[in-house]
């Protein structure tokens, strides 16, 4: 079981000055398996992070899908 789709409203994507992150643990994704589970797409203003077939969280006003990897995530062990 998931969490559906969520929206987050002024994500801090960038690494210097306090990076926002998205806790994911627990859907047991890890750094081996987070490329074939997440899917991080730019959705016209903003960026759209797919993980699986049915979860989604819309970052809005975050423009650049590119700015948002793996570091933006706290994964499982």
């Amino acid at each position: 079981a998931g969490f559906g789709n969520d929206l987050i409203i002024s994500f801090d994507a960038i690494a210097a000055g306090g990076q926002d992150r998205l806790d994911i643990t627990g859907l047991n994704i890890t750094a081996a398996t987070f490329a074939a589970s997440v899917t991080i797409a730019d959705v016209g203003a903003d960026t759209l992070v797919s993980i699986g077939a049915a979860d989604s969280i819309r970052l809005v006003g975050v423009a650049d899908a590119t700015t948002v990897t793996v570091a933006d995530f706290i994964l499982a062990g």
